[in-house]
């Protein structure tokens, strides 16, 4: 075996061991918090009635309100439907129906139940739908990196495993995996499976409509799990302008079925979402969220989003950074201690994108950095993603009526990408200049390392000391490793 097959085996080895060790780590967090993770015959989790309902052809609920909530005066107010309702479900003329999107039901749920009798669990679902938006988010950087940037030191590559690993706020997400967080990760591995067709078809030379095409139904599904990421809409469309203006001598016909394959499968799935809100609620648009059954607000009196909340909501969600305590684990979320929340605002434990993924403030040096016309496509990805990612900031975040983590998985991925593309580039660009790349390289391992630090301290507390109460020996047992750094700190 020559050298350089050897040195390949060894660097497959080497992602290979960072992903395991990720990923066992999702799995281990998932699994030792409070809810069953084993498959069972009755999990009684929401998206396993949903998969029921579908078999039973119906799309409402299997589960009936109680009399008692149906002949309330006004069933939606939290006040009078305690000890009646169906937490977050969707109260609509006498039946329930859940406001989350039906993919993970079609996808997951429904399958895993014909196939085996048994129901899937939310643990699980969570940790497998973050492990492969890992894997895509991954390989759409390496196949940038390998495109434009082939000169990247491998080491450098190799960190974009717990770079993403960590600073997608997976950890947080996986501490409390219920049916809300089941949504958002099966959104996030969907559409980074899918921009990872949409750019493996889009560059590199010869044109893949087909995976253009997966890349568009992959699209199409995300928003069926977590409509907002329809916004990741934008990536493809600036890959198709930059297919169609860099193809200008193709005949019609060919640029028809180029836009077919970036747009077909998409529309369809967008049609197939409204569809199925028109059949439930006779609304193309509406969701359920104006029909939910909350624990602090009606539904039908509240206002989900205000531009009123701007600022507070760019704070929380940007800004805001973690609390520092001389308690274990010594790192928490507690967002009210820097600024109370306005009136009417939900406020759950959050912190800001920026200081608890500190690798993305390379983002705020995008104006004085210079792409070179030669990497036009790399140039095209690097605007598109940002912009991509402050559209859900102010759409998810700054204008809704609540502040919870769980929503930075929204964006914090589509951030971090161009982040670590742009640390690689100064890398690279600095690889004559030795002592400003080493320079350069101890930020970018510092930054790192305190993204690693702080996630996983969120990831041994979640919303309310999950890990505590899910398995206290287990929290005691790594509280022990730190309790002589705890008493030093008191």
């Amino acid at each position: 075996m020559s050298w350089g097959i050897r040195r390949r085996s060894r660097r497959r080895a080497g992602i290979a061991g960072a992903f395991a060790l990720v990923i066992a780590f999702y799995f281990w967090t998932a699994t030792s918090s409070e809810g069953p993770w084993r498959p069972t015959a009755n999990t009684g989790s929401y998206y396993n009635h949903l998969a029921d309902a579908f078999r039973a052809g119906q799309l409402h609920l299997l589960i009936d309100p109680s009399p008692q909530l149906l002949a309330l005066p006004d069933p939606y107010d939290p006040h009078q439907n305690a000890g009646f309702r169906l937490h977050d479900a969707v109260l609509f003329k006498g039946k329930y129906y859940l406001y989350y999107g039906p993919t993970p039901a079609l996808l997951l749920y429904l399958p895993f139940k014909k196939l085996t009798g048994l129901e899937f669990t939310d643990p699980l679902a969570v940790a497998l739908s973050c492990s492969i938006g890992l894997f895509f988010a991954f390989r759409l950087i390496e196949f940038l990196c390998r495109l434009h940037m082939p000169q990247t030191p491998f080491w450098l590559r190799l960190a974009t495993v717990p770079a993403l690993g960590f600073g997608s706020v997976m950890p947080f997400l996986l501490r409390r995996p219920l049916h809300y967080e089941v949504a958002i990760s099966v959104g996030y591995a969907l559409v980074f499976a899918g921009l990872y067709y949409f750019v493996a078809g889009s560059l590199g030379g010869r044109l893949k409509r087909g995976r253009i095409s997966v890349g568009s139904l992959l699209l199409g599904l995300a928003a069926g799990a977590r409509v907002p990421l329809l916004a990741a809409g934008l990536v493809p469309a600036v890959l198709a302008g930059y297919v169609v203006l860099n193809r200008k001598r193709e005949p019609v016909r060919d640029h028809l079925m180029t836009l077919l394959a970036f747009g077909a499968p998409l529309t369809a799935c967008v049609f197939l979402l409204g569809l199925y809100n028109h059949l439930r609620f006779g609304s193309w648009t509406e969701f359920g969220v104006s029909y939910t059954l909350q624990g602090l607000q009606s539904a039908r009196t509240y206002k989900f989003y205000s531009l009123a909340r701007g600022s507070a909501g760019f704070f929380y969600y940007v800004l805001a950074p973690p609390h520092l305590s001389a308690d274990f684990p010594f790192i928490r979320l507690d967002p009210a201690f820097y600024l109370p929340p306005p009136s009417g605002y939900i406020l759950e434990p959050v912190a800001g994108i920026l200081p608890n993924v500190p690798l993305l403030v390379i983002l705020l040096l995008v104006p004085l950095l210079y792409l070179g016309s030669s990497h036009p496509p790399l140039t095209l990805w690097l605007a598109a993603a940002p912009l991509l990612a402050a559209g859900l900031v102010l759409l998810l975040q700054a204008t809704l009526a609540a502040g919870t983590m769980r929503y930075e998985v929204d964006f914090a991925t589509f951030l971090l990408v161009p982040a670590l593309l742009l640390w690689f580039a100064c890398v690279n660009a600095l690889r004559y200049a030795r002592a400003w790349r080493m320079i350069t390289v101890t930020i970018f391992a510092g930054l790192l390392l305190v993204t690693i630090i702080v996630h996983t301290a969120f990831s041994l507390v979640g919303y309310y000391d999950n890990l505590k109460r899910g398995s206290p020996r287990t929290y005691e047992m790594i509280h022990a490793v730190f309790l002589p750094l705890e008493r030093w700190l008191h």
